[in-house]
């Protein structure tokens, strides 16, 4: 007898199915917390920033906010497409091609071609980050009411935002061209 025609496996395997569903469900809902709170931060930060000249040197902390939540959001995509290829590759697999979720996810999910360079995530998080960066270099360079050992401090400080930044369009860069190619 076929072990994929017993009814107790086939239970099982949707039971796993249902419950990878609503994981990547869960890692869904995470990506789109951390997009809320990349928008918020970047919110309170420049409008705090906006208030007062003088408190233009806290832009510098957005890079490095910018960085972590690129991160965390990119690892929730990451997974979400190992659950998603474990459910095509084995599950349905091991359902005989009845699992149809996933493919039709795939055939479904093409954004438009002339769009794929306006990457909203692009915008919303090295993107922030570099605005925030060049909105913050006249206090970094130019703040005439800094020592020059603060001065030191704020520069390095500013580089490791240019770091930051940089790899956060690396992070997401490389994620959207693994998300284009996972799903053509």
């Amino acid at each position: 007898m076929n072990q994929n025609s017993n009814p107790v496996d086939r239970e099982t395997v949707i039971a796993e199915f249902a419950a990878l569903r609503e994981e990547i469900l869960q890692r869904s809902n995470h990506q789109w917390n951390i997009f809320a709170l990349q928008l918020t931060a970047t919110g309170v930060v420049f409008s705090f920033a906006l208030s007062n000249p003088s408190h233009a040197g806290i832009l510098l902390i957005l890079p490095v906010i910018t960085y972590a939540l690129a991160g965390r959001y990119v690892f929730q995509g990451f997974y979400i497409d190992k659950i998603a290829m474990y459910i095509r590759e084995v599950l349905d697999v091991k359902m005989n091609g009845e699992l149809y979720w996933e493919a039709w996810q795939r055939i479904q999910a093409h954004p438009p071609r002339t769009l794929t360079w306006l990457d909203p995530l692009l915008f919303i998080f090295p993107g922030v980050s570099g605005i925030a960066l060049a909105s913050a270099a006249p206090y970094v360079w130019a703040s005439s009411n800094t020592s020059a050992g603060g001065r030191v401090l704020i520069v390095i400080i500013w580089c490791i935002g240019i770091a930051a930044t940089a790899l956060s369009f690396q992070l997401i860069e490389s994620y959207s061209k693994r998300l284009s190619a996972t799903r053509s």
